[in-house]
């Protein structure tokens, strides 16, 4: 059965970016002319998603807003004659539908995924973070051929992973790969955010 599910934590207070982010979500800030969130929802339904929850948290209700339908922004466009700018608002008429989940205190990413239990039930479905874009223009098949490799392995779980320099690796989750490191490899395991410092002395 294709998956056709995602679950997208938003709920995260993107301390990282502050004051940046003090009264707009991180995944709201702007990218060109769209926001973060929107390159990830184009991107999940270019790859045949049909179904998104995204789990919020206090102060995303932007975020709802985002996907809704304006209609009224619709009808002052069209009254005044700016039938160009109606272009931009195309991702409103994607087909997709929408759900909302809040993750009421801050416990971290898996406990957000875990908010999504009733909505994706016993099904497969895709995590993507609402502040990470991959692809642009909606034209990356990233999430595409994880779901493939993810399906054709019978796997438990796939994971795109992304190189950082040396200087980086301290501040994030990495990948220890079992066997020959390709392009596609069996995860022995993942060292969070190490501490090479320490490590080379």
């Amino acid at each position: 059965m294709a998956i056709d599910l995602a679950v997208v934590p938003v709920a995260g207070q993107g301390t990282r970016l502050l004051p940046l982010t003090k009264s707009q979500p991180k995944e709201m800030l702007a990218v060109g002319r769209k926001t973060a969130i929107q390159y990830v929802v184009e991107e999940l339904v270019h790859s045949g998603i049909a179904k998104i929850c995204f789990i919020t948290g206090s102060g995303k209700h932007s975020i709802e807003n985002h996907f809704d339908v304006d209609s009224d922004l619709i009808r002052c466009l069209r009254e005044q004659g700016k039938e160009e700018l109606l272009a931009a608002l195309e991702f409103e008429r994607l087909q997709v539908e929408y759900f909302y989940t809040r993750q009421r205190r801050q416990l971290g990413l898996g406990d957000a995924i875990l908010r999504s239990r009733s909505f994706v039930a016993d099904q497969s479905f895709v995590v993507a973070l609402g502040d990470s874009i991959i692809g642009l223009q909606a034209d990356s098949n990233v999430v595409r051929h994880l779901v493939d490799e993810f399906e054709q392995a019978g796997a438990d779980a796939a994971i795109a992973f992304e190189e950082v320099s040396c200087e980086d690796v301290s501040l994030y989750g990495i990948a220890e790969p079992r066997g020959a490191i390709d392009d596609v490899f069996e995860l022995a395991g993942i060292v969070e955010k190490p501490n090479v410092g320490k490590a080379a002395s």
